[in-house]
């Protein structure tokens, strides 16, 4: 299992959940 993937998808998910937010507001 490849930690730095997980951590890097993990990143990517958080990054574009406060995009939605902020676009939202």
């Amino acid at each position: 299992i490849k930690v730095e993937g997980i951590l890097r998808q993990a990143a990517d998910v958080e990054e574009v959940e406060l995009r939605v937010q902020e676009y939202e507001q």
